[in-house]
């Protein structure tokens, strides 16, 4: 059995080296969504000589160094919305100081303007697969809860757009694939009252904005850079370019329809701009 004085510097000692890893110091995080992207990334910064330092919490492996005059850390997310969202949170909760996050990743183009090896930088994203499947009845028609109507979202209607924009009509100008609605993100609210007001919140989402600053930085210096056409023994016959601007949408599924790929293009309004 210890004894309390042993317990006691046991807790100390634990205390101690968890608070010693959150006082590491980084101000940008950087998000790969698969494990050749962080390792490209690692490489590119190993290149110009910087040390890097490992910490692995929560099952993640993350890289400290300083990279450009920047303090940043790295870290493989996993595929998946899910898995983004859990390294993001113990990201932030184990380096506290970072301000800004930066992903990037692989990813299907949706506008057809696009090719591969195209880079794009949204301006704004949507949640698109927050959705609700609605009960087709025998005349085919769609039932759905009076409820859930206002989240749904379509043409200029739902609560996404704010709180005085107008309920839409479920069938009529909805943006309904089938069965299948699109509907506004609950926004979680600390200051409501109630526990339910508390997870979910009175604002809902539609489009997520990125950080204004950084994208203006992003997009100012986008035409200067020159991409690689070849990669291994592949190589295109133009030169790839980078787009920033448009909508950017996220969601847990592989899209590889090309009828809901043509249908997610039109809705959301995927274009480069």
């Amino acid at each position: 059995m210890m004894t309390p004085a042993f317990s006691s510097l046991i807790f100390a000692l634990l205390v101690l080296a968890i608070y010693s890893f959150q006082l590491v110091n980084a101000d940008i995080g950087l998000l790969s969504f698969w494990v050749p992207e962080l390792y490209a990334l690692l490489n590119e910064i190993k290149s110009e000589g910087n040390e890097i330092k490992t910490y692995v919490h929560g099952g993640r492996k993350f890289y400290v160094t300083n990279y450009r005059g920047h303090n940043v850390v790295a870290v493989n997310t996993g595929v998946g919305i899910s898995n983004t969202a859990a390294t993001t949170s113990i990201l932030l909760q184990k380096f506290p100081n970072i301000d800004r996050i930066v992903g990037s990743g692989i990813a299907g183009g949706v506008d057809p303007v696009l090719r591969v090896g195209d880079v794009t930088i949204p301006q704004r994203w949507a949640l698109y697969q927050k959705q609700h499947f609605a009960k087709v009845l025998e005349d085919g028609t769609h039932e759905i809860p009076g409820w859930q109507v206002p989240i749904l979202m379509g043409e200029d209607c739902g609560d996404g757009y704010g709180p005085d924009a107008p309920s839409c009509t479920p069938g009529v100008n909805t943006w309904n694939y089938t069965f299948i609605y699109p509907a506004s993100v609950p926004g979680a609210d600390p200051t409501s009252s109630g526990i339910d007001a508390t997870s979910e919140g009175s604002k809902k989402y539609w489009w997520f904005d990125v950080d204004p600053e950084m994208y203006d930085i992003a997009s100012s210096i986008a035409s200067s850079v020159e991409l690689e056409n070849k990669a291994g023994d592949v190589v295109l016959d133009y030169q790839p370019l980078v787009t920033p601007g448009g909508n950017g949408i996220s969601g847990p599924t592989f899209l590889d329809n090309a009828e809901y790929r043509e249908y997610a293009f039109k809705r959301w309004e995927l274009t480069q701009k």
